[in-house]
Formats: structure tokens, sequence, C-alpha cells
């Protein structure tokens, strides 16, 4: 469940402070995944970031689509995925339900709307 929109404000705002940045972010909550990747695409982001609890090389999981086990794909760090973007670009980050992106299908639709995965951990 969402937190009110005056909740999300103040603990942006508490992030920004906290960081000693004076610019909140725009957040945009969607009820699914179809609708976030439909409005990025209507966006010239510099950098599309999905948050992936990476899991580490030949972790699996179920594939609703197809019931086999898959191989989860790994994610990069931050660090190695902004090195050389221009800094005045636009970003978006995908938050998944818990955090992060897992089900197979999820993240190769990510992956396929041009979105990196990253960990933030």
């Amino acid at each position: 469940r969402a937190a009110p929109a005056g909740k999300l404000r103040d603990l942006l705002v508490e992030g920004a402070e906290q960081s000693g940045d004076g610019a909140l972010p725009r957040v945009a909550l969607a009820g699914s995944l179809r609708p976030a990747l439909r409005a990025a695409a209507e966006n010239d982001y510099a950098l599309r970031l999905a948050a992936h609890p990476d899991r580490g090389e030949g972790f699996e999981a179920l594939d609703d689509a197809t019931g086999a086990m898959t191989e989860v794909p790994r994610a990069r760090r931050l660090r190695e995925l902004v090195e050389g973007v221009d800094a005045s670009g636009k970003a978006v980050l995908c938050v998944g339900p818990d955090r992060g992106w897992e089900e197979p299908g999820e993240l190769l639709a990510l992956r396929r709307h041009g979105f990196d995965l990253v960990t933030l951990g």
C-alpha cells in the first residue's frame, strides 16, 4: 500500500535534508509495471534504472509465464552505470513492490524498455 501523498513528500524532504540536496525528486506511483513502462517510454531519460536485489551468480526464480526455473540476470552497481552520463540529463528509477524486481517476466519487460538493472546495496 502506498503512503499518502503528504507522508511521501515528508519522507522526500527528510531524505533531501539528510543528503544536503535542495532538490526533491518527482515521484510517480503506478499500480503495476505496464503503466510505469508506458509512462517511461514517453520521456527521454539519460538513465533508465530498475532496482534489482542482486542474488548472485546462478540465482534462479520461477518464471510465471513458462512455469520453469529461469536464471535471474545480475544487477550492476550504480557507480558503473552513471560514469560518463550527462549529469544534466533526466533519470528514472523503477522500484518494485519489494524494493526491487525479481520476477523473470518483469525483468525481461524492463530490459526490453531500455532499463539497466541496478543494485543500490
